[in-house]
């Protein structure tokens, strides 16, 4: 009989990996939170959960709002943290978080053929920004050796 060897819990149940799963985990939560609500005539209008903000969030870039790239950063810093590359997953999540928070500097965004109309961010957001925060801490946790090795790695087989 062939001794079955256990998976070493040490390497799965590390810090950097306990955060990624904590960002996938707060990144769908928000999709179904209340992200923001624009404030159409004064008055509160139709609020926006997370999942119809990632659908209608390209459409920012008529308006030259460019946060929901924070999106495909956030994606591009996950794989980088999975793969363990240290400096990538960084530069991605500094990336997802500028663009993030970009979303804050914009006094108004547009809402349909109505026009562009001041906001206010709900919950869903700040969920969305804990997400990003989370990766970009489980990225600067990637142990150094890990990723100087695969680095040479990489440089070996080039």
């Amino acid at each position: 009989f062939e001794k079955r060897r256990r998976p070493n819990l040490r390497k799965f149940l590390n810090f950097y990996s306990l955060g990624i799963v904590a960002s996938i985990v707060l990144y769908i939560a928000c999709l179904f939170l209340p992200a923001f609500r624009p404030m159409t005539n004064g008055s509160p209008g139709q609020i926006y959960t997370g999942l119809l903000a990632l659908a209608l969030g390209p459409l920012g870039f008529i308006a030259l709002n460019f946060s929901w790239l924070a999106n495909v950063c956030l994606w591009f810093g996950w794989s980088k943290i999975i793969r363990q590359r240290q400096e990538a997953a960084i530069a991605w999540c500094l990336g997802a978080l500028a663009f993030a928070l970009s979303f804050l500097l914009y006094p108004k965004i547009p809402v349909g053929s109505s026009g562009a109309f001041a906001f206010e961010v709900m919950i869903g957001y700040e969920v969305w920004i804990a997400s990003i925060a989370f990766a970009l801490i489980s990225s600067m946790a990637i142990p150094r050796a890990t990723t100087r090795m695969q680095d040479a790695e990489v440089s070996s087989q080039g």
